[in-house]
Parts: structure tokens; sequence; C-alpha cells
């Protein structure tokens, strides 16, 4: 952060972040955000049991099947994606960490990106799709070899078409959680965890955390991959933005998906039937799958490929506009440049003359207390569900 003056606590062992005249200790935002976490898998749990309670009532009404599981959809989804992932964030976020507004935005890094960002998150999100389907099927495989026997009655539909219910689910499955979920795990609490751990843990992290917290064991598997893919994007791309889209259209895309094939449009009407058929032949099914991922990985590594060569080119510009100290060997960069700016170029050697070791911030056992509560919250409750079945 360009105005922040970081000072070091010996007593404390801690970073202290001074912005203005507010003053957060490292210790401080670590153990917050710990305890944040742990109420989100709390309040996720606890929707999750009064959903079980409440569902029998809801269908034994004499509404049709459709708006039975629409009302269960919604009844469920807007109390844990907004209250649980967006409102009760920002309550942590303004009370305990003292943030105004703009620092929550900043903080949960909602930056702008370059356009061709944007346009490949889409791509990657759609392609995305099939992969995580892919995934899902081969994990079903695995969980049912391993003895779960839950499974799905499949979704419901309108007898008829209906666009209000089709909005509907765009929004309950595609909005909310592009936007809700990635507030929440590849915001504040992303770039607290990154702040004490290196890049290699960091998105590993990520991905248990979005995997568990998902509190499902047929979407623990590919919800792990997601969490990593979307952490190292978000990292790497120093926003949040391409994390939402590809989060967006990949679970849109799933509801469109579904529609086509349950009223036979035009577009991808016959989708389903087509993964049946890949389903019943091994071979055919692995090899296309293979293909997907390929392609997928091309996709990811393009993206990452391109904002570096573009970050390269920024730091052979900055590297002409700049002077050079020849006596002490080091680049002399003309105009205000932040460490951030500095280390965002790879430009630590060429203006320190060594680059500069991370400053993490190590937590205790104490600091990871409530962490360690949440994980065992969200894998206690993924275990359920393996063992007496998915209810939502």
């Amino acid at each position: 952060m360009k105005n922040d003056i970081v000072v070091y606590n010996k007593k404390s062992n801690a970073l202290t972040l001074l912005n203005g005249q507010q003053g957060i200790t490292e210790q401080k935002r670590y153990r917050v955000i710990g305890v944040m976490m742990f109420c989100v898998a709390c309040s996720l749990l606890i929707m999750r049991i009064l959903m079980t309670l409440i569902a029998p009532f809801i269908f034994s009404t004499d509404l049709s099947p459709y708006s039975q599981n629409a009302i269960i959809d919604v009844i469920f989804s807007i109390p844990v994606q907004i209250l649980a992932l967006v409102v009760m964030p920002m309550l942590f976020y303004k009370f305990g960490l003292k943030m105004n507004f703009k620092q929550m935005v900043r903080f949960s890094n909602f930056r702008h990106t370059k356009w061709y960002n944007y346009a490949l998150s889409v791509v990657i999100g759609g392609v995305g799709l099939f992969v995580v389907i892919g995934v899902s099927l081969i994990w079903q495989i695995i969980i049912t070899q391993l003895g779960w026997s839950g499974g799905g009655g499949g979704s419901v539909f309108p007898e008829t078409f209906n666009f209000g219910f089709f909005a509907l689910a765009i929004f309950l499955t595609g909005v909310l959680p592009g936007f809700c979920e990635e507030f929440t795990m590849r915001g504040g609490f992303m770039n607290t965890i990154r702040g004490s751990f290196r890049f290699p843990v960091t998105i590993v992290l990520m991905g248990v955390a979005f995997g568990l917290f998902h509190q499902n064991i047929t979407q623990v598997f590919f919800t792990f991959l997601m969490g990593i893919l979307l952490a190292a994007i978000t990292i790497k791309l120093r926003s949040i933005w391409p994390a939402i889209i590809i989060h967006f259209i990949n679970n849109a895309f799933s509801v469109y998906l579904s529609y086509a094939s349950h009223y036979g449009w035009w577009f991808m009407g016959g989708y389903w039937d087509v993964i049946l058929r890949l389903a019943d032949n091994a071979f055919l099914f692995y090899f296309v799958f293979i293909v997907i991922c390929a392609l997928y990985l091309g996709l990811c590594t393009a993206l990452f490929l391109l904002n570096s060569n573009k970050r390269l080119e920024k730091k052979k510009e900055v590297l002409l506009d700049s002077g050079f100290d020849v006596t002490n060997k080091k680049v002399v960069l003309v105009g205000e440049h932040t460490d951030e700016e500095i280390k965002e170029l790879d430009l630590e050697k060429e203006v320190h003359g060594e680059t500069k070791k991370e400053n993490l911030y190590k937590p205790s056992v104490r600091d990871n207390a409530f962490y360690i509560g949440a994980i065992v919250i969200a894998s206690l409750t993924t275990i359920f569900t393996f063992i007496w079945g998915v209810v939502i």
C-alpha cells in the first residue's frame, strides 16, 4: 500500500500497518480473520441444519416440485451468500480491523485489470465447466467405491419454460456464489493467509478451505482444485474480478446446460445425452476429458504468460526511463515507486542489489486456533454428508 508505514514491534513479534491514525498489527489482523472464518463455517452449518428441519414443511405443500425446490434454494442461498459471506466479513473489517469502505474494497482485491484478462476469464469459465463435470464424475465413482450411498433426485424443472425461474436459478447459482464466495475466499481471507505463507502454500490452503467450506462430499474435490486455480489467478493478476467472472460463468453455464437439455434448446440441447454416452465408453470419456483438461490448462497458462509478458514490457519501459548508479551498480528509478511496485515489476535486484525476502508474519498456535476450529467444523460436516448422504 502506497501510504502505509510498517513498524516492527518486538514485544508482540508483529508488524504494525499504520494507515493514517490507525495501527493494526499483523497479529491482530490474522486473529480477527480467523474468528471471521470460524463464524462463517458455523453459519453454513447452522443453515444446513435449519434447512433440514424446514424442508419437510415446504415439501408438504401443494406447490409444484419446482416451486418447492426454488423456495428452498432462496431460503438457503440468500442468507448464506449475502449475510454469511458478505455482510459478516464486512462487519469484521469495519469493527475488528477499523477499515472504511475504501479500505475494504482494496483489502478484498477489487482492482481493475486489463481487458484481455476479462475476456480470457469468460472463456476459461466456460471450458472449466466441462473440466468440473469430468472431475465430478470421476470423484463420484471414487466415493461410491468407498461406500457413499447418497445421490440426488436430479434437477426439477417447470412443465413449460418459465423465464422468471430461469433468471432466479442464474441469480442463485451464478451471481450470488460468483460474487459472495469470491469476496470472502479470494478477498481479505486470502490476503491475510498470503501475509503469513509463501505463494505455493497459500494457494493450497485456499484450495483446502474452498473445498471444505462447501461442506458437501460430492463437491469437495473439484472445489479444492478450483480454489487453488482461482487463488493463483487472483494473486498473480492482483485482482479478484477474473476469479469472479470464472466462477460466475462456470455456474451460470451449468444452469443453462441443464435447461437446454431439459427443454431441447437448439444450442447444447442434447448435451447431457452426449455426456451419458461418453460415460458408457471409458476410453472415449477419458480421452475427451484429457483433451479438455489440456485446453483448459493451456488457456490458464496463456492468461499467466500474457500478464507476465506485459509486466516484462512495463519493466523495460521503467528501466529505459531510469538512471544507473555506477558506483553502487544499482538502478536509480525516476519518480516515486513503492516497494510493492518494485516487487511487482521484479526490479528488486536491479534497485536494491538483491531480491528481498518476503517479510511474512509467523502465526503461533494460538493465532491459528479459530482457523483450526473452522476447518474442523467444515471437515466434520463434509464427512457427515459422506456418511448420511447429501441433504442440502
